[in-house]
């Protein structure tokens, strides 16, 4: 008999642990998950649709409906602010990159072209005193995957922020809750295992 009630007892956990992870792919904010998924580049693969069009796509290799979308479309050709160094080559341009999950947008950041396109980072948040200027921590896990696709990960954002004639600050967001983590982390072992 006890062994009857261990046999139910580990497949009432196995139930368990199965209806919170499929409650996480439903019902978890997209844009926790995705901040989740820029944590590793390498997770991330180049999806074209053809060689003519004016966006990148990026994908999680494991979650296609994960997308980045990168447009070259021009925002503004002459940028200018002061924090910016000078560079040789004068050009500073901005434009799109957009998060979509499961093909709705959840978010947009700007990102700058400069010195010929030859560095493309986000454009860092002004703080409220207008004077202070920062990078969330998403901004830098979006950068890194970019990145990862434009240089090979060869231009480090600190190097970038390090150059410039202003400070500029990387925040780190809150934590997630103890729970979330755990889902992350098993998430994660499954995926390195090859299960997921």
């Amino acid at each position: 008999m006890t062994m009857l009630s261990v046999l139910i007892s580990i497949l009432g956990l196995a139930a368990t642990l199965v209806g919170i992870y499929l409650a996480y792919l439903f019902y978890i904010n997209p844009s926790k998950r995705f901040n989740e998924y820029l944590k590793n580049p390498k997770n991330w693969e180049e999806y074209r649709q053809s060689d003519l069009s004016p966006v990148d796509i990026y994908r999680h290799k494991y979650f296609p409906d994960f997308q980045i979308k990168v447009s070259h479309e021009s925002l503004n050709n002459d940028f200018n602010e002061d924090w910016i160094k000078d560079y040789p080559d004068k050009t500073k341009e901005t434009y799109l990159v957009k998060l979509i999950a499961k093909g709705i947008e959840i978010a947009q950041f700007v990102f700058l072209s400069l010195d010929g396109d030859r560095i493309n980072v986000p454009l860092p948040k002004i703080g409220a005193n207008g004077k202070k200027y920062y990078y969330s921590d998403l901004q830098i896990n979006l950068y890194q995957v970019i990145d990862k696709f434009n240089t090979s990960g060869e231009y480090p954002i600190t190097d970038f922020i390090s150059e410039q004639k202003k400070d500029i600050v990387i925040l780190a967001s809150n934590k997630d809750p103890w729970f979330l983590r755990a889902i992350f982390w098993l998430e994660n072992i499954l995926i390195n295992k090859g299960i997921l």
